[in-house]
């Protein structure tokens, strides 16, 4: 079992950037804050800090929202770090400009990588802090 605190910082390697994540052991999927998102002929085009990304293979998906509400969301695979370990996970989209946190990182991807939630703590696998 691999020990993650409440937030940890997660670098993107599809984005070349860094977010904090909040972990959120009741959502299921993970979920990423994109300014703008929109699909041509079935490219999937995305905006995140004036940067534009496209993806081909992309998937479109129903979520319940934090406020109850049913969406209908894209997901994309992202390769992504965690300390010092590289994972690839789905992430469904959505415009979080409103929320705490870019990004979240649910139960579905915590229990299939064997992460144990430490609420006491923050950025327990910041590789920065480690001497």
């Amino acid at each position: 079992m691999k020990t993650i605190g409440r937030i940890e910082k997660i670098d993107i390697i599809n984005f070349n950037i860094q977010v904090q994540s909040k972990i959120d052991t009741g959502a299921w999927r993970n979920t990423l804050h994109v300014d703008e998102i929109s699909e041509i002929d079935n490219v999937l085009i995305i905006k995140i800090d004036k940067k534009e990304f496209t993806f081909n293979k992309f998937k479109i998906i129903k979520v319940k929202s934090s406020f109850g509400r049913d969406q209908t969301r894209y997901a994309i695979k992202i390769k992504f770090k965690i300390g010092d370990e590289e994972y690839k996970s789905s992430f469904s989209l959505t415009n979080r400009s409103q929320m705490k946190y870019p990004c979240l990182l649910g139960r579905d991807f915590l229990g299939r990588n064997g992460f144990i939630v430490d609420v006491s703590k923050e950025n327990v696998n910041d590789r920065t802090k480690k001497s």
